[in-house]
């Protein structure tokens, strides 16, 4: 059984280092190696259930833009069955942009990005659909108002992008700042002398 890793992310076109843990299943499957198909010099470790995959080149990173066949895991199928292959907590990728997010989708590491989403002013109202998304993703975003105050509408970079407090934003290939806008509410104030020829009000 051979399994391939893939790797793809707008901002992984400087990649120098990767350390995958993984889990599956040694009842199932025995271990037999990594093959490196786009790096060279992989290394891997075995203990029990968990495998640690490790390349470091920073004097030859290596572009991983596109969706690039990176290794091959193999292994003998030593008993039937479906088989879980899970990356663990702790997988990282290094590049010249710092340790980069990733997350593994259907045997494919994609790089992902933080959605930051900010109430202005902060005591206008709440925010929520802030957290880390995969590029192409769709997020419900909801801006509730609180009390004295009135949405207004999300703007990117100061650009009005939708005056609706609820809608479905798709996750661009970075990291992105959202503003949900209120306005406090304004009341009108209506001041009547009694009798009229009593005096002014102001």
């Amino acid at each position: 059984v051979s399994i391939p890793i893939t790797m793809q992310g707008a901002g992984l076109y400087a990649v120098h280092s990767f350390s995958f843990i993984l889990h599956f299943n040694s009842n199932q499957l025995q271990l037999q190696g990594v093959e490196g198909i786009a790096v060279s010099n992989v290394s891997a470790s075995g203990n029990g259930n968990t495998l640690i995959i490790n390349w470091n080149n920073p004097s030859n990173p290596v572009n991983f833009v596109e969706s690039t066949h990176v290794l091959d895991v193999h292994f003998v199928r030593i008993a039937p069955g479906d088989v879980a292959f899970t990356f663990l907590p702790g997988s990282k990728v290094g590049s010249n942009l710092g340790l980069l997010p990733v997350t593994f989708t259907n045997g494919s590491l994609i790089q992902t990005w933080d959605l930051t989403l900010d109430a202005v002013p902060v005591q206008g109202g709440i925010t929520s659909g802030s957290g880390t998304y995969v590029p192409g993703e769709t997020i419900a975003l909801q801006a509730a108002p609180n009390a004295g105050y009135l949405f207004q509408n999300w703007t990117l970079n100061g650009q009005a992008i939708s005056s609706n407090p609820t809608f479905s934003y798709t996750m661009p290939n970075a990291n992105t700042n959202l503003k949900a806008n209120f306005t406090a509410k304004s009341y009108q104030l209506t001041l009547q002398s009694l009798p009229a020829n009593g005096g002014s009000t102001s």
